[in-house]
C-alpha cells in the first residue's frame, strides 16, 4: 500500500512538472506553427489545420479539458455498462485510486485500445491549439483522470495505462495528423474526405456554440444539451 500511494505521488509530481514547463510562458516558442492551409479556396471543405495557438486563456483549458473529461465518463458509462453493474460499487471509486498497480491484461490488449485513446485525446488537442508538447501533456492528464477518477468504479488504476495511452497515443496521433494533412495536399475530393477520417477533430469548429437546458420535475431530472457548428 505505502509503494503505491508514493508511486501515485510520483507520478503526479512528474505530470505537475511537465505541465508546469508546457503552460510556461519563458518556456514558449518564438514562432508557433502554422496550418497546413487557413481555409480551403474553393470555400468548400472547412479549415483543416491543426495550428499551435500560444493564446489558448485558462477558460479555453478548463473547458477543453471538461470535455475530453465528460466525454470519458460517457464512452466508460456506455462500454463497460455491465461490468459496473456486476463489479462496480461507490467504495470502489473511493478506495481503488490510491491502489494503482500493474494490470494483467495482455500486452496487446493495452497496446491497441489505450494507443487509439490516447491519439484520439492527442488530436482533440491539437485541433483546439494547442502545439505538439502541451497537447501531450494535455493527453497524459487526461489518462491520469481517467485512470483515477473514473475507472477506478471497477477496477485499480493501471500504470501501464497510464503511461501507454499518452506516450504511444501521440506518436500514433502525431503518424496520423501527418498522414491526414497529406491526404488533403491532393486538393480531391477524396484526399479531403480521408484527410477528415484520419482526423476528424478538424471539423470541430474553435468557437462551437454550447446551450446546456435543465429541466426539473418532482420525478425527474433532465438536462438538454445542443451543440451548434
Amino acid at each position: 500500500m505505502r509503494k503505491s500511494i508514493l508511486s501515485l505521488f510520483f507520478l503526479v509530481a512528474v505530470f505537475v512538472g511537465a505541465v508546469a514547463r508546457a503552460e510556461s510562458p519563458a518556456d514558449a516558442p518564438e514562432v508557433f506553427e502554422e496550418p497546413f492551409t487557413a481555409e480551403h479556396p474553393s470555400g468548400t471543405w472547412p479549415p483543416v489545420g491543426p495550428a499551435a495557438n500560444p493564446h489558448v486563456n485558462p477558460g479555453e483549458v478548463a473547458f477543453n479539458f471538461g470535455v475530453v473529461y465528460t466525454a470519458a465518463w460517457a464512452f466508460y458509462l456506455v462500454q463497460q455498462n455491465k461490468t459496473i453493474l456486476d463489479h462496480g460499487s461507490f467504495e470502489n471509486w473511493a478506495t481503488h485510486w490510491y491502489q494503482p498497480h500493474f494490470d494483467n491484461d495482455s500486452f496487446e490488449y493495452n497496446l491497441f485500445k489505450h494507443t487509439a485513446v490516447g491519439s484520439m485525446y492527442y488530436q482533440f488537442y491539437r485541433s483546439r491549439g494547442y502545439d505538439v508538447k502541451r497537447a501531450f501533456a494535455w493527453s497524459f492528464l487526461s489518462s491520469l483522470a481517467f485512470e483515477f477518477t473514473i475507472e477506478t468504479v471497477t477496477e485499480q488504476p493501471s500504470f501501464q495505462d497510464i503511461y501507454q495511452t499518452p506516450v504511444y497515443g501521440t506518436i500514433l496521433g502525431i503518424g496520423l495528423e501527418k498522414l491526414s494533412q497529406a491526404c488533403h495536399r491532393t486538393e480531391t475530393a477524396i484526399g479531403h474526405v480521408c484527410g477528415y477520417l484520419l482526423d476528424p477533430f478538424t471539423l470541430i469548429p474553435r468557437t462551437p456554440k454550447f446551450a446546456l437546458t435543465p429541466s426539473i420535475s418532482r420525478d425527474r431530472w433532465v438536462a438538454d444539451l445542443r451543440w451548434e457548428f
